[in-house]
């Protein structure tokens, strides 16, 4: 299933595309971080990470597996609201 995942996203996501995890990323667990980091390694794009609420490590950890940076919330303003 992870190679389908990957594929999939690869598809659609080049190199210099922004991308947003909005939480559960892999279900992370602390013991997981490799399986994590090889996941994302694989993944096109600049990969920016929101917390759900599986996600167990630090920011720090989230960053070191290869995320640009990692947020407890996030908030997206369009245009001139």
């Amino acid at each position: 299933m992870d190679m389908a995942l990957i594929a999939n996203h690869n598809a659609v996501v080049g190199p210099d595309d922004l991308v947003y995890h909005i939480g559960d990323f892999a279900w992370t667990r602390p013991h997981e971080v490799e399986r994590a980091r090889d996941c994302l390694k694989k993944l096109s794009g600049t990969h920016i990470f929101i917390y759900g609420n599986h996600d167990q490590l630090t920011p720090f950890e989230y960053v070191e597996a290869g995320f640009q940076s990692a947020h407890t919330s996030l908030t997206i303003t369009i245009g001139d609201k």
